[in-house]
């Protein structure tokens, strides 16, 4: 789902609230305690950047050899964005082997010691994409620095050619 910015009736408040989320909100935005009125929810507006992407090559050397997350990459997002924070991110990556010694890739939100996603169990020596659609602990705005980073259980290697930011 993408952004979007919503509107409800805050009992509490007395007045409307807006929200932007990449899910329909189903709390006051201002405090979750409050009481709201669902049959006055709606969404406003589409966020500008709903459904594009933002890619990210990661510069050699793109690889890792460690039983500890390595950092691959690190990038400053500026949280501009008028409709928030990505909502799933896509890796192109590969390991030395082809299986039993599984990977693991996140980003990791070094401004704020919180991990914003994470993918195990991945492994095989063909490129191979997979995607993290459950991005968490975001920050409530920016700059924050976000390091891509990766480890295998054994060291083996493990590449990460590109990470995709989905909006």
């Amino acid at each position: 789902m993408s952004w979007a910015k919503y509107r409800v009736w805050c009992d509490d408040e007395a007045k409307f609230v807006y929200a932007w989320s990449p899910t329909v909100i189903d709390a006051c935005p201002n405090d979750a305690e409050h009481d709201i009125d669902l049959n006055t929810l709606s969404k406003i507006e589409d966020g500008p950047n709903a459904g594009t992407n933002r890619l990210y090559s990661v510069p050699a050397p793109n690889y890792v050899e460690s039983t500890n997350y390595a950092t691959l990459f690190s990038f400053v997002y500026d949280g501009s964005e008028v409709d928030g924070w990505p909502v799933e991110a896509k890796f192109r990556y590969k390991t030395a082997n082809a299986s039993g010694d599984n990977a693991s890739i996140r980003i990791q939100d070094t401004t704020n010691g919180q991990t914003v996603c994470e993918i195990t169990g991945l492994n095989g020596t063909d490129w191979a994409e997979t995607v993290a659609d459950e991005i968490d602990n975001l920050a409530a705005e920016g700059p924050v620095t976000w390091e891509i980073q990766a480890k295998t259980e054994s060291g083996a290697s493990v590449w990460v050619e590109w990470v995709d930011l989905l909006w």
